[in-house]
């Protein structure tokens, strides 16, 4: 896992939060020396130069880190605030927090670690307790437990970041469907079905009429073609399912229907794919461990 540090969500509270990567799975640790939370403090903007800080500052900073994402998770899940966490955050927002000094060159922050740290705590305050409570959503790959928050319209966003989990899942959903396509149908369980439907107008056609001769019309016939299939594939580690679903359509004149006609039908004919979004194997009723034949439509 790439262990450069990583500002995608929206507010230096929730990134902090995010720096103990895929905690439900592989808990990847990004504060493993103060020279990294040193390098964190400066990469997110807090400070522009730090004092150095020891060991006792990165177990603080851990702690403060684990309580914030504790009151997070809380407040995405409708839940009250747990009394420890709330008591860690409060008192690290209490000491004085890193303060912007006017210079000939600009402006400029310099802070220690404890000053750094309460800036944070600070930013978590206003997170929890501001407008954007009701934007906060968890990434949608499965691996990842990054908290963000949703400002795209309609709240549509369903990533943390593109780079980092967007593209990852899209090209495994794209593998899979192309490892699909390649198996045969007997192996996969695709189901296909075709309905021919014959219609005719009662009516004398034109060339009937303009001839007086009895007849019945052009005739239209409709064929439908609808194959599904379901797929299963890995992502990192975890199991993910989708369904495919292919949908043909084909329309024909005959009969004494004239050319034109038989050319503006047959170019209403088409095919279309439609594929919906994967989903963790978790939330499915049973295991996939193996594809399963779809059933008929």
């Amino acid at each position: 896992m790439n262990a450069d540090h990583v500002f995608v969500c929206g507010n230096p509270a929730l990134d902090f939060a995010a720096t103990l990567r895929a905690r439900r799975t592989l808990r990847f640790e990004m504060f493993t020396s103060p020279e990294r939370l040193d390098a964190w403090y400066r990469e997110a903007g807090i400070v522009d130069t730090l004092t150095p800080g020891g060991k006792s500052d990165l177990a603080r900073a851990v702690a403060v880190r684990e309580a914030v994402y504790e009151l997070v998770t809380a407040r995405r899940l409708g839940e009250p605030f747990g009394g420890r966490a709330l008591a860690v955050v409060n008192g690290a927002a209490r000491t004085p927090p890193a303060t912007p000094q006017l210079t000939a060159a600009g402006r400029r922050t310099s802070a220690t670690a404890e000053e750094a740290l309460s800036t944070v705590a600070r930013h978590a305050v206003e997170v929890l307790s501001g407008p954007d409570v009701p934007l906060l959503k968890e990434c949608g790959n499965p691996d990842c437990t990054r908290v963000y928050i949703d400002r795209s319209r309609g709240m549509r966003r369903q990533w943390c970041g593109m780079e980092s989990c967007g593209n990852k899942l899209k090209a495994a959903a794209y593998r899979a469907r192309k490892k699909q396509a390649r198996v045969p149908a007997a192996q996969t369980g695709t189901r296909t079905r075709t309905r021919t439907h014959r219609l005719t107008d009662r009516r004398p056609s034109a060339h009937a009429r303009t001839r007086g001769l009895p007849g019945d019309g052009p005739q239209m016939q409709f064929r439908t073609s609808h194959s599904s299939s379901l797929y299963a594939f890995r992502a990192g580690s975890t199991t993910v399912a989708g369904f495919s679903s292919t949908v043909s359509a084909r329309r024909t004149l005959s009969g004494s229907a004239p050319k034109r006609a038989r050319r503006a039908a047959s170019a209403t004919s088409g095919t279309r794919t439609f594929s919906s979004c994967a989903i963790p194997a978790s939330r499915v009723s049973e295991p996939l461990d193996t594809v399963h034949p779809a059933s008929p439509i």
